[in-house]
């Protein structure tokens, strides 16, 4: 991660450019926060820190979100905390302001994250819109989770975990065959996961990119495959990105 550095003790100076590597975060924060025009709840915005590696500081230096800003170029702008100590020879006094990210990838992983959350935001406004009018049986909003991971880490959790049972519908999931790279959003209705969406991190954005769901809880499963064979419902979606994902369901007995 980029930063830039500016001493709160010192008339907020300058310090210049740095960079971190960072190793860890922390989920602290009781509850997610709604994001965007929708409210989606992102379990990302849990974050109340991150742990760095950072060669002026050392190892595991925590970064914390704590919502204090500071002023770079005459404008004030959100800042992290830091383990620097400033001019007044505290420590903490100097802020981060972060400016850039780098995350090496694979390089046939072809979608990005944003593609995935932009697919996942109406498909939760869906599934909102329906809880709010009693049609599918929740007690609250989901909460996703949304990360990138290997076909052999998410059949080895399906497998050790025995989250899916061990019976046929297992099987099937554990036998399907799916791409090296697959994006995972996951449903969470009070840290329990309730279904969880798959889509191929090696396809095209034009492409289907929607591998299948897999379904946790049967209550909210059958709502779900009713909801999409439902004429008028899928009528207004067909020509929809997220017909995708409900056309999979769709087609589900």
């Amino acid at each position: 991660m980029g930063i830039d550095l500016v001493d709160t003790s010192n008339n907020n100076k300058y310090w210049g450019k740095h960079a971190v590597a960072i190793t860890g975060y922390s989920l602290g924060k009781n509850s997610a926060m709604q994001y965007g025009s929708t409210g989606i709840l992102l379990k990302a915005s849990r974050i109340d820190k991150i742990y760095v590696h950072d060669d002026q500081v050392g190892p595991f230096a925590r970064m914390v979100f704590d919502n204090i800003s500071s002023v770079l170029n005459g404008t004030s702008v959100n800042s992290i905390s830091t383990s620097w100590i400033g001019k007044n020879g505290v420590i903490g006094s100097v802020r981060a302001i972060p400016d850039n990210i780098l995350a090496p990838l694979y390089h046939k992983i072809r979608i990005p994250f944003d593609v995935i959350h932009d697919a996942i935001i109406p498909f939760d406004g869906i599934i909102e819109a329906a809880r709010n009018n009693g049609i599918i049986p929740l007690s609250e909003r989901l909460e996703w989770d949304i990360f990138l991971t290997t076909v052999n880490d998410l059949k080895t959790h399906f497998f050790q975990s025995h989250c899916l049972g061990d019976g046929e519908y297992c099987c099937r999931v554990l036998l399907e065959n799916m791409p090296k790279y697959i994006w995972r959003a996951i449903a969470l209705n009070k840290n329990k996961p309730l279904i969880e969406l798959l889509f191929d991190a090696t396809d095209i954005e034009q492409g289907t990119l929607f591998i299948r769901a897999v379904e946790y809880d049967p209550t909210l499963a059958v709502a779900l495959r009713a909801l999409s064979k439902e004429p008028n419902f899928a009528a207004g979606l067909r020509t929809k990105p997220e017909w995708k994902i409900f056309e999979w369901f769709e087609k589900q007995p």
